[in-house]
């Protein structure tokens, strides 16, 4: 269970570093079907958090191709709403776009315009500033869930 109280006071980078642990705790190794199913059960900052996270560590490794291509891409859409949770429309409509593209063979038979994508996907997460969004996200949605009462907000 998330100690939601207790993470209100931290500042926007030590939030999202303690989610982070948490999430690694919880969803480390576990196999797809298990994955999808821990990720359904998560509070909705967590499950933001995670989809995110997953989403940036993809496309800094090797765009948004490699994303696609590994399992995680199989998140894109509710990353696309992650992405729109937290205001960043424009990148949500790359990603969208790209997803469509991507298609059976994860985008391999349209790579020239999944890097065309992947420019526009990290231009648009600059001008939107979408690290900072995700900050502020959590830390309203944290101090929204340390107000509630306490057998509300979940677990991760």
């Amino acid at each position: 269970m998330v100690d939601w109280r207790q993470l209100g006071g931290l500042s926007p980078p030590e939030l999202v570093s303690m989610l982070l642990r948490g999430l690694d705790a919880t969803m480390r190794g576990l196999p797809d079907e298990a994955e999808d199913q821990k990720l359904s059960g998560l509070p909705q900052p967590l499950k933001v958090l995670w989809l995110l996270d997953w989403l940036d560590f993809e496309v800094a490794q090797g765009a948004l191709l490699a994303y696609f291509l590994n399992s995680h891409g199989r998140h894109a859409p509710q990353a696309i709403e992650a992405l729109r949770v937290i205001g960043a429309v424009r990148m949500a409509r790359v990603l969208a776009e790209a997803s469509e593209l991507a298609g059976a063979d994860g985008g391999l038979s349209n790579a020239d315009r999944m890097d065309d994508l992947t420019d526009a996907f990290r231009a648009a997460a600059d001008e939107e500033d979408w690290g900072g969004k995700l900050e502020a996200f959590l830390s309203k949605a944290v101090a929204a869930a340390a107000s509630e009462p306490k057998s509300v907000g979940g677990s991760a």
